[in-house]
């Protein structure tokens, strides 16, 4: 099957096509999430040094842990930002306590 030209190129003829094609979707990935700050691919790519230390009511290292595992799923989320999540909920549901107290919508 595909005569003495796809038989002389050997595995090259499956290969070179699948790697270059995976070289230009993680490229396009990369390129793709440059211009947004708070969402960066691949994961590891993000400074940490601009993230705030965590807070003493933060969730530690094995309740993140054991959150995670009871998913049951792969989430591709770091440790720093399910923490910044925490922060962000707890701070929202503050704003809507305060509202309800007041009596704002």
């Amino acid at each position: 099957m595909g005569g003495e030209a796809v038989h002389a190129l050997g595995f090259h003829f499956v290969w070179t096509p699948v790697v270059l094609n995976a070289l230009l979707m993680v490229a396009l990935a990369v390129a793709f999430s440059l211009p947004f700050s708070r969402r960066r691919y691949p994961a590891g790519a993000v400074r940490l040094s601009k993230r705030k230390p965590p807070a003493s009511a933060d969730p530690d290292h094995e309740t993140i842990v054991h959150a995670l595992r009871s998913l049951d799923s792969f989430v591709d989320i770091t440790e720093d930002d399910l923490i910044a999540l925490c922060r962000d909920i707890d701070d929202q549901r503050k704003k809507l306590r305060t509202q309800k107290s007041r009596g704002e919508r």
